[in-house]
C-alpha cells in the first residue's frame, strides 16, 4: 500500500518531483558513501534497528523500507551531523588557536613514539613508571656524587684512584705484618726444631766460676764474705734511706737481688743537700743552706750571752752549734737577762742618757695600753685587720668618688623612684573629682639637697631620666662592693664600731699618760716594759711618739668610716632593702623598664615616619589597607568617621585627666601665672598628641616656676620624669593589650605580615596571568567551564588527565635545601648586594638567571644562554617571562633542583652547591657547578652555574 506521505503517481512525472528525488538520493549516496541501491538498504535497516532499541518490532518487513522512514532517519542523521560539526568546529577554533599547532601535535606525537622506543614502553603508564624509577636512579646518583664532592672528590675516578691506592698500602702493610710475624717466629721454630743437646756436663756452673776469679773471687770463703758485707750494706742502706721517707721492701734472698735493691733505694734517695724528714722537722730547716742559717743564728745569740757562757771565748766562734746550744742549755740565762735588763734601767734612770732617735719611749706601752708580748701580738693582728678594712672602705670610697655617689643620695632615688613609679602605676585609677585627696608630696630641704648631691648638677639639668638612673645603678653598685668587703671580713658594721670606739679609748689613754710631766715617778717593773716595747716595735713598727699618734689618728678616720657605712646601710634597711644588692637590682630594673619602653616608643615611631612619597601606588593601598584592618583588630571599627569620634572622645577623657592632674601636681601657692593664663592653659589643643601633652605641660611649668620658690624647679624636674615614665606605659599598655610583648615583636608582626601580603599579590598576579593563557586559548577563564570542558575531553577521548601527568617536580623531604657539594661561585660581598641591582650585575664570570617565586626567568646574563635547553634562545629577552623547570629546561624538574628551589620559598632563605649534569634533545649532556641563593626577605632566588 503506498504511503500516505509518497507523492501522486500522476505527478511521478513531474520535472520539480524528479529533480527533489535526485537530490534526496544523492544526498543519501554521498553520506552513506555508496551508490549501490542493494548496500544503500543495508545500511538504512542498519542504521534504523540501532534506533529502535528499544524493543519495537518494525511494522513492516526487514526488506521493505518506506520513504517515510529514510526521511526520519535522515533528518536524524542531519540532527546529529550538526551537533558533530559544531563540535567539530568548537575543537577546531581551539586546536587551530596557534597557526603552528598541527605541527606541534605531528613533532610531539613523534617525539613521545620516539620516547617510547627510547625507554621500550608501549604505554604512557609505563612510560610513567620508567621515568620515575630512572628519576630516582639519577637522584641516588646524585646524592652520592654529593657525598664524593664533599668528600673531597671532584670524579669517581679520582675516588677509584685513591681506593686503589688505600687497597695498595693495604696489601703493603699486610705483607708486612707476614713477614714481622715470620721473624718474630723464626727463632722459636729454630729452637723447637732444633735436636735436643747429648748428656754431658752442664757448663754454666764453670762460666760463672771463671767470672768470678776475674773478679777477684777464688773460693766459697770469700763468696760467703761478700754475701754478708752486701747484707749489712742492704740493712744500713735500708735504714738511712727510710730516714727520707722512700718506701722499702722486705731484703731478697740473693746478693744479686739485694744489690738491685740498693741501687733502685739510692735512685729514689732525695738531694745530697736535702736533710732527712726527721731532723727538718725537727730543726725547722730542709736544706744545708737552712742549717748553716740556723747555725748562724745560734752562733749570734753564744755572742750575746758571751759572758755568761762556760765556753772559752777563744773556741767560741770555733765551737760547733751543738756545743753552743749545749752550753746555753746549761747558762742561767734569766740571770744574765735581769743584769742585762737593770743595765738597760740603769741606763734610763741616769740623767745624762737619752734614747736615740730610733728608740722605742719607755711610755709607749702604757700608752697603748700594753702590758705584754700576747697583748701586743693581739694589737698587732688588730691593726693588721683593721688596716686591711680601711684599704678595702679606702678602695671602695674612692669607686664612690669616681662614680660622683654617696649612699645618701642613693637612697633618696630610690625613694624618689618609687614614689614615681606608684603614682604611674596608680594615678590612672584617679578621677577628677579626686582634687581632695593627697597630693604627692613635695621635695623636703634635705632630699633636695641629697638630690643635687647624687646628680652633682642642679635638679633643673636633671633632665633626663636615663642618665639619672645610670649614675644612680654605678653609684649603688660601688656601694655594693663596699658592703660586700665588710660582709667578707665577717665582720658587721656595729662590731666595726665597737672595736674601733674600744681602740680610740685606749689611744686617748695612752695620750693622757704620754703628757705627764718628765719627772714624774719611774714604771713599776722597768726590765718588762723594756720588754714589752720591744715586743711592740717587733710587732707594730711603732718606734715612736709621733708612730703612735698617727695610729691613733687611723683608728679614728677608720672609726668614722664604719660609722658612715652602718648608718647607710641601716637607712637601705628603712626602706625595705636587705641590702645594696636590692637596691642595685631595683634601680636596675626600673632602668631596664625605661630603656624598653623608649626603644618601643622609637621603634613605633620609625615605622609612624615612613615617608609615603617614597612609595609607590600600589604600596601606599597596601599601607592603608593594613592600617584598617590593624584598626579593624585593635577597636572593632575601620571606618573614618567613627575612630575620629572616638578619638575626639578619648581627647575629651584625657584633657580632663590632664586638667585633674594639673590641680594635683600644682598648689596655688606655687602658681604664678593669672587666673586667665591658667585657665588658658587647661584648655586642650586639639592638634597635640598625647605625647606632646606631658612635654607642654612640664614646659609650661618650667615657664611659671620662675617668680616661684625653689622647691618648684626641683618638683618640675621629678613630674617631667613622672610625665615621661607615664607615657611611657601607656604606650605599652597599649601594646600589651593588643597582645604585644615589646615594640620589637609589633614591628616584627608588621614586617612579617607586609612580606606576607607581597607573597600574596605575587601569587595572584601568577594566577591572574594563567587565568588569561587559559582564556586566550580555551575561549573562558569561568573555573566551571573549564572543568566541565576537562571532563568532557576526558570522557571522549577515554583517557584520564591523571595518566598523563609526568610532573616530578614534588619535593621530598630527604633533599637538604642547603647542600655544600661545592665551592662558592659568587663571593659572599656581592651576594649581599644582588637585591640593590636591578639586573644581573655585569661583573659576574659565571652564568646567572634571576627567578620569580613561581619560577619564571626575571633577569639574565649572556653566560646563562649556554646553558642546555638554551641554545636555540636568540636573544635573552625571548626567555624573559618563561618558566625556566616546565618550559625552558625540563631536565631540572625533579626534587634534586626543583625541589629544593621550592624548600628556599617555603623557608624564606636558600643556599645550595652541588655539581648537576644538564640534558637537552639538541645537545650532549653537560656537567655544571650549580648554586641556588636566596637572601633572607629577598623576593628572588638566583641560579649561578659554570661548567664543572
Amino acid at each position: 500500500m503506498p504511503d500516505a506521505t509518497d507523492p501522486d503517481p500522476s505527478n511521478a512525472s513531474s520535472p520539480t518531483d524528479s529533480d527533489w528525488y535526485v537530490r534526496q538520493w544523492e544526498a543519501l549516496c554521498d553520506e552513506l558513501g555508496t551508490s549501490d541501491p542493494n548496500e544503500l538498504l543495508a545500511r538504512v535497516q542498519t542504521l534504523k534497528r540501532q534506533m529502535e532499541r528499544s524493543g519495537t518490532a518494525p511494522g513492516d518487513e526487514e526488506g521493505l523500507v518506506t520513504i517515510s522512514e529514510v526521511e526520519e532517519v535522515f533528518r536524524e542523521l542531519n540532527a546529529k551531523i550538526a551537533k558533530l560539526r559544531e563540535r567539530n568546529a568548537t575543537l577546531a577554533e581551539r586546536l587551530e588557536a596557534d597557526a603552528d599547532r598541527d605541527d606541534n601535535l605531528g613533532r610531539l606525537h613523534r617525539r613521545t613514539e620516539a620516547l617510547f622506543d627510547t625507554l621500550g614502553v608501549t604505554t604512557f603508564d609505563e612510560a610513567q613508571a620508567r621515568a620515575q624509577n630512572l628519576n630516582d636512579r639519577i637522584e641516588g646518583l646524585y646524592q652520592e656524587k654529593e657525598q664524593l664532592v664533599q668528600a673531597g672528590f671532584s670524579t669517581p675516578a679520582d675516588a677509584l684512584d685513591e681506593v686503589e691506592n688505600l687497597q695498595s698500602e693495604i696489601e703493603q702493610l699486610k705483607e708486612e705484618r707476614d713477614q714481622l710475624r715470620q721473624e718474630r717466629d723464626q727463632p722459636q721454630n729454630e729452637i723447637d726444631a732444633a735436636e735436643p743437646p747429648a748428656d754431658g756436663p752442664d757448663t754454666d756452673a764453670l762460666d760463672a766460676a771463671a767470672a768470678l776469679r776475674e773478679e777477684g773471687i777464688e773460693s766459697p770463703e770469700q763468696v760467703e764474705t761478700l754475701t754478708r758485707i752486701v747484707e749489712n750494706l742492704h740493712d744500713h742502706v735500708q735504714d738511712w734511706v727510710g730516714q727520707y721517707g722512700v718506701d722499702t721492701e722486705a731484703p731478697p734472698e740473693t746478693a744479686i737481688g739485694m744489690l738491685r735493691h740498693l741501687s733502685n733505694y739510692l735512685t729514689d734517695l732525695p738531694a745530697p743537700d736535702t736533710l732527712p724528714d726527721d731532723a727538718a722537722d725537727a730543726l725547722g730547716v730542709s736544706t744545708a743552706a737552712d742549717a748553716e742559717t740556723l747555725a748562724d743564728l745560734v752562733h749570734q745569740l753564744a755572742e750575746q750571752f758571751a759572758d755568761a757562757l762556760a765556753v772559752d771565748p777563744a773556741t767560741l766562734s770555733e765551737a760547733d752549734a751543738r756545743t753552743l746550744l749545749y752550753a746555753l742549755d746549761d747558762t742561767n740565762l734569766a740571770s744574765a737577762a735581769d743584769s742585762t735588763s737593770e743595765a738597760d734601767a740603769d741606763v734610763e734612770r741616769s740623767p745624762d742618757s737619752s734614747p736615740s732617735g730610733d728608740a722605742l719611749p719607755a711610755e709607749a706601752g702604757d700608752i697603748l695600753g700594753i702590758q705584754t708580748v700576747e697583748d701586743a701580738r693581739e694589737l698587732e693582728a688588730l691593726i693588721d685587720d683593721m688596716s686591711d678594712r680601711l684599704n678595702q672602705l679606702r678602695e671602695e670610697q674612692r669607686k664612690l668618688d669616681d662614680a660622683g655617689l654617696s649612699p645618701d643620695s642613693a637612697l633618696s632615688m630610690i625613694e624618689n623612684m618609687e614614689a614615681q613609679l606608684t603614682d604611674l602605676y596608680h594615678h590612672s585609677d584617679l578621677s577628677p573629682s579626686s582634687e581632695s585627696s593627697d597630693a604627692p608630696r613635695s621635695l623636703d630641704p634635705d632630699l633636695r639637697d641629697r638630690t643635687e648631691t647624687l646628680l652633682d648638677t642642679p635638679l633643673d639639668a636633671a633632665d633626663d631620666v636615663n642618665v639619672v638612673v645610670r649614675r644612680l645603678v654605678d653609684r649603688l653598685d660601688t656601694l655594693s662592693d663596699e658592703h660586700a668587703v665588710l660582709t667578707d671580713a665577717g665582720l658587721t658594721a656595729p662590731e666595726a664600731i665597737e672595736r674601733i670606739h674600744k681602740l680610740e679609748a685606749e689611744l686617748e689613754e695612752a695620750e693622757e699618760d704620754a703628757e705627764q710631766p718628765p719627772d714624774a715617778e719611774p714604771l713599776p717593773d722597768a726590765a718588762n716594759a723594756a720588754q714589752r716595747l720591744a715586743a711592740i716595735d717587733d710587732v707594730l713598727g711603732i718606734s715612736t711618739r709621733e708612730d703612735a699618734e698617727e695610729l691613733s689618728e687611723i683608728a679614728h678616720q677608720m672609726e668614722e668610716q664604719l660609722t658612715m657605712l652602718y648608718e647607710e646601710k641601716q637607712k637601705l634597711q628603712d626602706l625595705g632593702l636587705s641590702s645594696i644588692e636590692d637596691a642595685v637590682d631595683m634601680i636596675k630594673s626600673m632602668e631596664t623598664q625605661l630603656d624598653d619602653l623608649y626603644e618601643d616608643k622609637e621603634a613605633l615611631r620609625n615605622i609612624q615616619d615612613d615617608s609615603p612619597e617614597q612609595q609607590s601606588t600600589f604600596q601606599q593601598l597596601e599601607a592603608l589597607y593594613t592600617e584598617r584592618q590593624k584598626l579593624q583588630q585593635a577597636l572593632g571599627i575601620s571606618d573614618a568617621e567613627n575612630i575620629i569620634e572616638m578619638v575626639q572622645t578619648l581627647t575629651t577623657q584625657l584633657d580632663d585627666l590632664y586638667t585633674g592632674r594639673d590641680a594635683q601636681l600644682w598648689s596655688p601657692e606655687t602658681e604664678a601665672p593669672s587666673t586667665t593664663d591658667a585657665s588658658d592653659e587647661d584648655m586642650p589643643d586639639e592638634d597635640m598628641s598625647e605625647e606632646e601633652r606631658p612635654a607642654k605641660t612640664s614646659a609650661e611649668a618650667v615657664g611659671g616656676s620662675e617668680t616661684a620658690d625653689g622647691n618648684t624647679a626641683e618638683q618640675i624636674t621629678l613630674t617631667s620624669m613622672e610625665q615621661q615614665l607615664e607615657a611611657l606605659y601607656q604606650e605599652k599598655e597599649v601594646l600589651l593589650k593588643q597582645g604585644f610583648g615589646s615594640a620589637d615583636e609589633a614591628v616584627t608582626r608588621l614586617q612579617t605580615q607586609k612580606r606576607q601580603i607581597n607573597v600574596l599579590q605575587r601569587e595572584n598576579h601568577a594566577y591572574r596571568q594563567r587565568f588569561a593563557r587559559l582564556a586566550s586559548e580555551l575561549g573562558t577563564e569561568q573555573i566551571s567551564q573549564i572543568v566541565e570542558l576537562v571532563h568532557t575531553l576526558e570522557t571522549e577521548a577515554d583517557t584520564s588527565i591523571d595518566s598523563l601527568d609526568l610532573d616530578l617536580s614534588e619535593a621530598s623531604d630527604e633533599y637538604d635545601a642547603d647542600v655544600d657539594a661545592a665551592a662558592p661561585l659568587v663571593p659572599p660581598n656581592v651576594l649581599e648586594q644582588l637585591d640593590e641591582y636591578g639586573d644581573v650585575p655585569s661583573t659576574l664570570d659565571v652564568g646567572a638567571i634571576r627567578l620569580n617565586d613561581d619560577g619564571t626567568v626575571a633577569a639574565l646574563n649572556e653566560q646563562a644562554l649556554r646553558l642546555p635547553g638554551l641554545e636555540d634562545v636568540p636573544t635573552r629577552d625571548a626567555v624573559i617571562g618563561e618558566n625556566f623547570f616546565h618550559d625552558l629546561v625540563p631536565s631540572t624538574n625533579n626534587n634534586l633542583f626543583f625541589g629544593r628551589f621550592q624548600k628556599g620559598l617555603d623557608r624564606g632563605e636558600l643556599d645550595a652547591r652541588f655539581p648537576y649534569t644538564f640534558t637537552s634533545p639538541a645537545q650532549d649532556s653537560q656537567s655544571f657547578l650549580v648554586q641556588l641563593y636566596r637572601a633572607p626577605d629577598s623576593n628572588a632566588t638566583w641560579l649561578f652555574f659554570r661548567p664543572s
